[in-house]
């Protein structure tokens, strides 16, 4: 489900990149501050382009670079079983530094690391996004 690269390099365990286990993807008929759609990353296998998959949030990363705030919903597959951020990184230690890894590498050396939220804030950050796209 999952491709982690873990090298070793001086003593010090660094989090490779393989990809981002996942999409990123948007919700539909929601607008972020900047203008664009929220996004959200479902963990696991790729999805097709247009495919809509129904997922469990479990949490929100966020970063800050020239644009603003940027918001990541992290969500699995309903089928996956996993509640929370915490789930996720006990099953799979070092999951959540391998996706913050990847997304800042997204944005460029720009982006800071705010890191991650609850679901709680999760479920915040999209209703008040869907809240901008329809005003």
């Amino acid at each position: 489900m999952f491709n982690w690269g873990v090298k070793i390099d001086g003593g010090k365990v660094l989090y490779k990149n393989e990809g981002i286990p996942g999409n990123i993807a948007s919700f539909p008929k929601t607008l972020t501050p900047q203008g664009e759609s929220l996004r959200v990353l479902p963990l696991g296998a790729p999805h097709h382009q247009g495919q809509v998959v129904i997922v469990d949030i479990l949490g929100v990363f966020e970063q800050v670079d020239n644009q603003g705030l940027t918001s990541t919903i992290i969500a699995v597959p309903t089928d996956q079983g996993y509640t929370q951020l915490a789930n996720l990184e006990n099953d799979k230690p070092s999951a959540l530094q391998v996706i913050e890894a990847g997304l800042l590498s997204r944005y460029g050396e720009q982006a800071r690391s705010l890191g991650y939220r609850s679901e709680t804030n999760a479920r915040k950050a999209l209703r008040e996004s869907l809240d901008r796209y329809q005003q």
